[in-house]
């Protein structure tokens, strides 16, 4: 399935590439927080955890519980990345399937924008996570304005 066809683009693919590249983000977010050795430190000095002083991070009892968080947020975000590409692959020529990824998905993410405001506001990487966010706006009106112009076309020829 191409993303252009015709001088068009394939609404479809265009779809499943930006839903591909969320899953694809997801698990590499996931892979870091679960491998990095300061996992509060990776996203810039700007998010609220970095701020922590020295005495919270260094101290063993602190340390752990702060990597414990992370290792967490890590393995769901691995694990919400692998779930995104497996429902996309198998929603990939069903509608209503994929429909229901992208309204869930929306929920979901506007739950976690709420969350990442108040970890990594004013960080690069809240703002790369925002532009994600329009990316998988434009995937939902792309997704649901090709099934009402294929019904629109549907209707059209019936008379």
């Amino acid at each position: 399935m191409s993303v252009q066809q015709s001088g068009r683009i394939n609404p479809r693919a265009f779809v499943l590439t930006i839903v591909g590249l969320v899953a694809l983000s997801d698990i590499l977010t996931g892979l870091v927080w679960l491998l990095s050795a300061e996992p509060w430190t990776w996203a810039g000095h700007m998010i609220a955890w970095a701020e922590l002083p020295n005495s919270v991070t260094l101290d063993p009892a602190h340390g752990r519980f702060l990597k414990g968080v992370y290792f967490r947020m890590g393995a769901y975000a691995f694990n919400m990345g692998v779930i995104t590409a497996f429902w996309a692959w198998f929603a990939r020529s069903n509608h209503a399937l994929l429909s229901l990824l992208l309204v869930i998905y929306s929920i979901n993410g506007l739950l976690i924008l709420y969350a990442d405001y108040a970890f990594l506001a004013g960080s690069a990487y809240f703002q790369l996570k925002l532009v994600g966010g329009a990316v998988w706006l434009l995937a939902i009106v792309a997704h649901f304005r090709a099934r009402g112009q294929r019904r629109g076309d549907e209707d059209q020829g019936a008379e």
